[in-house]
């Protein structure tokens, strides 16, 4: 409900009432107006009518961290983050973030809130009941989470600034990637010659692409190019409780690329669609319709975390020793380095946005490359070059 308050002459104070607060007491949206009582009562219907529509945004002083992540997740999150990241987002606000801060007025939230949130979280046991605090990467997300989420709030003009950037982020060490030897791939790619040819497919594609999980999942015949022996990476498979499988853009724009395969995997693609084409027909009217390479029985989109599932499984069955799935996107990259492909290439074909990326990540593997040219430069200097300079001075 819509009233002026009468503040001096031609001094209006329009006043809306919007439900309670969590603690029971009334929501009053206020805003001083000057002009005539007339002007002042159709300013302040025309106020109502913006706060009951969400295009009016309260001071800062009006609520509270949780009512504006409430307002935030309705106008911002639901209607434009990808459903993962807000449900990520979603699971580390009502888990951690909002009852250590939620009840502060935004207005009352300083960098030194945001250093002791940080303490906290650091202080922190695991929800999962296993021993051990949170993972410095998990603190840092929650910081990431709590800064996106000012920043907005700074760009719709309800603080004047962003506390989180005048606090340093949670410091995280960058790990090395793991993955198999050569000897280990050669032990791995013998056992899987045991597997069905689907199971075979899944894995020489990760290796041979490089690419993620949720990418490989999202493959469609469409994207597979038999004549140039490509394929491409326009989509990504994911699944959330309550929504199922979905498909979304890539993590990125860089992620959106064409990778060129060996024509030994190609083979393989060739022989397991016509296996794929053999089962559709057999299924008749109870194939689900998708054009999926790798699907459920009846022809549903595959579950997204299907290839780590069973690739755990095939590593206990033959006594391998466990590296995840994710880890075949690391030995691509590893194997790509060795062979001295030019990381800028590795990068791209990675699909990763920031090329410095690709070399912290894989560091490791090109301090093996630097060591194996510094042993090149010894035996061409000691054995070669050496030699040659010796009987030219003598």
């Amino acid at each position: 409900m819509a009233s002026v308050q009468n503040k001096g002459p031609n001094k209006w104070l329009l006043v809306v009432s919007d439900g309670f607060h969590a603690n029971g007491k009334r929501k009053r949206h206020t805003k001083a107006f000057q002009g005539t009582e007339k002007q002042a009562i159709k300013a302040a219907i025309l106020f109502e009518e913006d706060i009951k529509q969400g295009k009016y945004c309260a001071a800062s002083k009006d609520f509270t961290f949780a009512e504006f992540v409430e307002l935030w997740e309705k106008d911002y999150g639901d209607r434009h983050l990808a459903p993962k990241t807000l449900a990520r987002y979603k699971e580390m606000l009502n888990s951690r973030i909002l009852p250590l801060i939620g009840h502060l007025r935004m207005d009352k939230i300083r960098p030194m809130t945001i250093n002791r949130l940080i303490n906290d979280l650091e202080d922190s046991p695991r929800l999962d009941g296993k021993p051990g605090k949170l993972a410095a990467q998990t603190i840092k997300h929650h910081f990431r989470c709590v800064s996106a989420i000012l920043q907005d709030a700074v760009e719709w003009d309800v603080i004047p600034d962003n506390p989180c950037s005048r606090v340093k982020p949670p410091r995280v060490k960058i790990t090395q990637a793991k993955c198999y030897s050569e000897n280990q791939v050669e032990e791995m790619l013998k056992f899987l010659k045991k597997e069905p040819l689907k199971h075979q497919t899944l894995i020489y594609l990760a290796i041979a692409s490089g690419a993620r999980q949720g990418e490989i999942m999202g493959l469609e015949w469409r994207h597979i190019d038999f004549d140039d022996n490509t394929i491409k990476i326009e989509q990504s498979s994911q699944y959330l409780p309550g929504k199922g499988v979905f498909t979304k853009e890539p993590k990125n724009e860089a992620s959106k690329r064409t990778i060129s395969m060996p024509g030994n995997v190609m083979e393989l693609l060739r022989a397991y669609r016509a296996e794929w084409l053999s089962h559709r027909l057999r299924l008749g009217d109870m194939w689900q319709g998708s054009e999926r390479l790798f699907t459920t029985w009846d022809g549903r989109p595959g579950y997204p975390q299907w290839p780590g599932q069973w690739f755990n499984k095939f590593l206990a069955k033959n006594n391998l020793p466990h590296v995840p799935f994710h880890s075949l996107r690391h030995l691509s990259a590893t194997l790509l380095i060795k062979e001295g492909v030019p990381l800028k290439n590795i990068s791209k074909r990675l699909g990763h946005t920031v090329y410095g990326t690709t070399a912290d990540i894989y560091s490791h593997a090109l301090e093996s490359v630097d060591r194996v040219a510094a042993e090149k430069f010894e035996k061409l200097l000691t054995g070669g070059l050496v030699e040659k300079t010796d009987r030219k001075h003598g």
